[in-house]
Formats: structure tokens, C-alpha cells, sequence
């Protein structure tokens, strides 16, 4: 019975390359345990959700030539809940000095604590942007492919994670400028991203 599921767990390529069914945790991760119903590394995560696969750098896709940007395109919903807690994690809330000073520092050498300005939230900041950037405003912000990436050196809306996770939340500035949250690991490696670029999307589309 146990083997019958995990085969029926997996999706054949022509049924994705028909685009009828985007990839799941559930259905395209080797990380997702058919026995427990839950992710290996984020037993929080909604493993029905292809958004959520298509967010996460550390899946193990079952198809080693599944291009996810294919499935991703115009598809995320920016306002469900993004970003989830790794396995094993305990974090005591009444201890917490979040958003004044992170709860857990980043080992990252390329990375600053940032509040902003209202002392609401904060988050890491790593840039990787190849020109400086100017800071902007909610209403002066060159949008990417998604509402919530942009072009800005800091963050111009509030990630709204759990505390747990909030000193672990990251903006990140790629080469070309644009910027995103991104969900930082123990080692300070990105594990989880709000929105992966699609592979068709060109700049003012």
C-alpha cells in the first residue's frame, strides 16, 4: 500500500509538459515524506501548493529536467504565506530583541542588520547589485515580475514573517538590482526565495 503511493506521488513529464499540473512538494520533491504528509525540511509547508515549490531552493526534484520558471510563470500569489520554519527549530519569543537587533546573527560577511524607519520590522540586507542603488518610496519603485520585488537597496514593505522567522528574513539584491525577501539557513545560505524569476519575463512586461 505504502509503495503504491509514493508511485502515485509522482508525475510523469508529459503531464507537466502538458502544463494540465504544476509540481507540488508532494508530488515533484524527493524531500516530501509520503508517511508523515509533510516536508522533510519544512514540516509546515503547504505541500499542495506549487507556489511553494517553485520558492524553494532546497527541493530535490524527483525529474532531473524539470525547469520550474516554466511552471512558474504568472502563477504566484503574492499575498499567501511564503516563507516557513526548518525542521528542529526552537526559538523562545519572550527573549526576543527582534526588530531592534536579530535574534540570531547571520554569518554572513556581506550582510546588515536593518530597521526601518517606523521600527516595525527589519531584515538582513545583502546586495549584490553591480550599480548603487538609490533609495525610493512605496510610490517610486521600478517593479520586477512580482509587486513585492523591486529595484531599492532596502526593503519599502514589511515581510510580516512569524517572530521565529523574522530574524532570519533577508533582502536581497541581485547583480541586476532588483531586490526580493529571501529566507536565510543557520549557515546563512538562501534556502527559500519570495517570488523565482520567470524564465520568459523581460523588463517593463
Amino acid at each position: 500500500m505504502s509503495l503504491q503511493l509514493i508511485i502515485d506521488n509522482t508525475k510523469t513529464k508529459q503531464t507537466r509538459d502538458s502544463r494540465k499540473e504544476r509540481p507540488t512538494c508532494k508530488t515533484g520533491c524527493s524531500l516530501f515524506d509520503p508517511f508523515t504528509n509533510k516536508c522533510g525540511y519544512y514540516p509546515s509547508a503547504d505541500i499542495e501548493s506549487p507556489n511553494v515549490y517553485a520558492r524553494c531552493l532546497r527541493k530535490c526534484p524527483i525529474e532531473d529536467d524539470v525547469e520550474m520558471d516554466i511552471y512558474y510563470e504568472d502563477s504566484i500569489q503574492d499575498d499567501e504565506e511564503t516563507f516557513y520554519e526548518f525542521a528542529g527549530h526552537a526559538f523562545d519569543e519572550e527573549q526576543s530583541t527582534y526588530p531592534f537587533k536579530p535574534d540570531i546573527d547571520s554569518p554572513r560577511d556581506d550582510a546588515t542588520w536593518y530597521i526601518d524607519p517606523t521600527k516595525t520590522y527589519g531584515c538582513w540586507i545583502v546586495n549584490q547589485s553591480e550599480r548603487k542603488l538609490v533609495g525610493v518610496t512605496n510610490k517610486g519603485v521600478e517593479v520586477g515580475w512580482s509587486k513585492h520585488v523591486y529595484k531599492s537597496p532596502y526593503p519599502v514593505h514589511n515581510h510580516k514573517s512569524a517572530l521565529s522567522l523574522a530574524s532570519k528574513m533577508c533582502w536581497y539584491v541581485s547583480s541586476d538590482g532588483f531586490g526580493q525577501y529571501v529566507l536565510l539557513s543557520q549557515k546563512g545560505e538562501i534556502k527559500m526565495i519570495s517570488a523565482p524569476r520567470p524564465q520568459n519575463w523581460v523588463k517593463g512586461h
